[in-house]
């Protein structure tokens, strides 16, 4: 999963403080978040696909964002429009160039770094968090399964198994999905500086943290 770009100060921003232009108004806020949770329940009710609810949902990101004159004049939205134009453009059938005839570094070659690679590097990382806490590998992959179960937190569209959890640890280092090792390492370089909890209390604690993010990330 790519991580967020660190850029300079804008020098059209100066004197913006604490932050670009006008933060939006509480209203506009309310009607954000009325709007996200009303396409969470059509997508969770099956009335609405998952595509067509996504990009409502960063149309009504962007209605928000807009109520910002600032935001407006300095283009600070195109990017997000250009992309809810293409993922609408796609649920329509076509297959829009921003997507699709998008050149891809290091030339062709399976797909590598995906999303998937990032959750099974974060579900090993999980597991591994409850090994060395001393749970036996076969009772943390039942655990955690249940755990990512409750949560909502699915691949591919389906509920993560122990069998999974358990074979996605083993293939570390050789047969694992194109860039999740690469992924785990720098998860696991985190815990190494951290400290690995060193009882199951504190385990189940940092594992229910993980997938929490992994909801806000949108498994």
């Amino acid at each position: 999963m790519s991580e967020p770009m660190e850029t300079l100060p804008d020098p059209r921003c100066a004197g913006c403080l604490p932050a670009w232009g006008s933060q939006p108004s509480s209203d506009h806020y309310l009607k954000l978040t009325n709007s996200l949770f009303a396409l969470e329940t059509l997508f969770k009710s099956g009335k609405i696909d998952q595509l067509d609810a996504s990009t409502k949902a960063l149309r009504s990101v962007l209605t928000y964002l807009n109520s910002d004159p600032v935001s407006v004049r300095l283009g600070l939205t195109r990017l997000l429009a250009s992309t809810a134009n293409a993922l609408h453009d796609t649920s329509q059938g076509a297959k829009p160039s921003i997507i699709f005839n998008r050149k891809v570094m290091g030339g062709g070659g399976a797909p590598t770094h995906t999303t998937k690679a990032g959750l099974r590097a974060q579900v090993n990382l999980m597991f591994k968090i409850m090994t060395n806490a001393n749970m036996a590998p076969a009772e943390a992959g039942k655990w955690l399964a249940a755990e990512l179960r409750k949560a909502g937190v699915l691949e591919n569209g389906k509920p993560i198994e122990p069998r999974q959890i358990v074979r996605w640890s083993s293939e570390m280092g050789g047969k694992s999905l194109s860039g999740s090792d690469q992924v785990y390492r720098r998860l696991e370089a985190v815990e190494n500086r951290r400290g690995w909890p060193g009882d199951l209390a504190k385990a189940r604690i940092s594992v229910r943290n993980l997938i929490r993010a992994l909801q806000v990330a949108g498994f």
